[in-house]
């Protein structure tokens, strides 16, 4: 199987494998697109009884019987992303994400690690993490998003909107969701008046840098999401910059966070 499938279409099938006859063999072709995914899946596979093998290109799920037991549903860390954006984009912080946990299955987790750059402070309690605020402000910022993909649209707004100069890797698999991210970006930072390059220097790795970085606040501006939830709830916090914006089609965000406009009106933004 080629690994530039989607990593949901592979941990389906590895969710299905043990009520097979004989269970089932998946051998990746090429480089892992998303790999974290995968790797949450056969975690939690094996907390349910089930002894996987991964060896190099190939993992392998023998026909089981699965164990029941309680376990309880983490909270969204790719959805946290937009709230570290806003943190980051913030002069005072002091938010508690619920849900969240330092030993989670999700490899979106690394946002942690990443928002450090910006200042943004995670400080893990029993219910969730706490984000504080220091100042912070490197001189530019780097990432390859391969196994990170869904948090990469807040990651590189949120340069945008702090000044950074950046270079973000490992974008490919972008142009294959809801929409082409990497374009819709593109269109909408233009608005911004950002001036920013975008190109493939190899099949694997596109590259979007952005050059002499610009922010120009535009009372006007109207926000298009491409029938894409991530591009609506990635420009929302760019208000904290911008005084006000505009996002059409909001409902969009109903795929994955339904709540998310309450959510931020209960924060303080204004919703009109």
């Amino acid at each position: 199987m080629d690994a530039g499938i989607s990593s949901q279409f592979i941990s389906a099938l590895l969710l299905i494998a043990p009520i097979l006859p004989g269970g089932l063999s998946i051998w990746l072709q090429g480089q892992a697109v998303s790999f974290p995914y995968i790797n949450m899946t056969l975690r939690l596979l094996n907390y349910f009884g089930i002894d996987t093998v991964k060896e190099k290109n190939k993992i392998i799920v023998p026909e089981t019987s699965i164990k029941g037991k309680n376990f309880i549903i983490e909270a969204d860390w790719s959805a946290a992303s937009f709230w570290y954006e806003a943190a980051a984009l913030a002069d005072e912080v002091d938010l508690i994400l619920e849900g969240l946990r330092k030993d989670s299955l999700q490899g979106d987790s690394i946002l942690v690690n990443i928002f450090q750059n910006f200042g943004v402070m995670s400080e893990f309690l029993k219910n969730g993490v706490r984000l504080t605020k220091v100042k912070k402000k490197p001189d530019g910022f780097y990432f390859d998003f391969s196994d990170y993909p869904d948090i990469a649209p807040a990651v590189i707004t949120t340069c945008a909107a702090l000044g950074l100069r950046g270079r973000f890797e490992g974008l490919k698999s972008l142009r294959l969701k809801e929409t082409n991210r990497l374009r819709a970006l593109e269109n909408e930072f233009k608005k911004l008046g950002l001036k920013l390059e975008s190109g493939s220097p190899s099949d694997l790795i596109p590259i979007i840098e952005f050059f002499n970085p610009q922010f120009d606040s535009n009372n006007d501006l109207r926000i298009e999401t491409y029938g894409d939830h991530r591009m609506a709830m990635t420009f929302a916090p760019l208000a904290l910059k911008l005084g006000s914006i505009k996002i059409e089609n909001p409902d969009v965000v109903s795929k994955s966070y339904p709540q998310f406009w309450e959510n931020l009106s209960s924060l303080g933004f204004e919703l009109a």
